[in-house]
């Protein structure tokens, strides 16, 4: 993981679209907006930063751009994932171990599992046990 140092202002989507590849195709916003089949103010709220690259947004710019719904949605989820390390406080969060199996911890609560009564088979031809009556 990189640590990015908190003065420096993750790059939200928007910005990319408002200052890369916007002024490099020379296109207007509202055509833009028609070609993606969207408002013009759906799209001025990604340009402003104000709203994020949702899935759909993804697959509208992935195909009208040409590098595909993933690279959008990478942006965006690298800029929230920034901005959520930095308001999110961890630090009264454990990090838990994984114990292999063998360990005496993994054996208690696999034996626990396995002593239990209350399990309800289902008969996948009859349907679940709620749907049988």
């Amino acid at each position: 993981m990189i640590d990015r140092h908190p003065s420096i202002k993750p790059v939200h989507p928007g910005e990319i679209l408002r200052k890369d590849i916007l002024p490099a195709i020379a296109v207007s916003k509202t055509e833009i907006a028609n070609a993606l089949g969207i408002s013009r103010r759906s799209l001025s709220a990604v340009l402003d930063e104000k709203r994020p690259v949702t899935a759909e947004m993804a697959v509208r710019f992935g195909k009208l751009f040409g590098n595909g719904a993933k690279f959008w949605i990478n942006l965006q989820r690298g800029y929230d994932l920034v901005i959520a390390e930095r308001m999110v406080d961890v630090s009264e969060i454990p990090t838990l171990e994984a114990r292999p199996i063998g360990h005496p911890s993994v054996n208690r609560v696999m034996s626990r599992h396995l002593e239990r009564t209350d399990y309800v088979p289902i008969d996948v031809a009859k349907g679940s046990p709620s749907q049988r009556h």
